[in-house]
């Protein structure tokens, strides 16, 4: 499921403007819906698991994007990106992977999960500043 902020002045699906709505929703009401105004994408992270960048992310590491439902999944049925459900739920193991492949800590010398969720997210949205 993917999670939209309601951003229109009247609920949508019994969510209120300005909480967080998760559902799915098909291609064509996602782009109806954000098109209107009525919902915004919240960013998903990802890693990329192909060869090639994306989004200017290295095979291997780790960025955070609102992308559309067609582009994501083009993406992932294309074997180029894997959705990150819950970085503070997985195992320490992936954890020192993903922090090492994103650049943020150094494998081993984790603080906590929800640090490493936390820092994971924050060095891709410095990415998504830069460009």
């Amino acid at each position: 499921m993917k999670k939209y902020r309601v951003t229109g002045a009247r609920p949508v699906l019994d969510v209120e403007p300005g909480d967080v709505l998760e559902h799915d929703l098909d291609a064509a009401t996602e782009a109806d819906l954000v098109g209107s105004g009525r919902l915004t994408i919240e960013p998903r992270s990802y890693q990329v698991v192909g060869t090639s960048r994306v989004h200017d992310t290295e095979p291997g590491g780790v960025f955070s994007m609102a992308l559309p439902l067609p582009q994501e999944m083009a993406l992932i049925e294309g074997g180029h990106i894997e959705v990150i459900a819950d970085v503070a739920k997985m195992p320490r193991s992936e954890l020192d992977k993903l922090a090492a492949a994103a650049g943020v800590m150094e494998p081993g010398k984790l603080p906590n999960k929800e640090a490493v969720a936390h820092a994971i997210t924050a060095a891709s949205n410095d990415d998504e500043t830069k460009e």
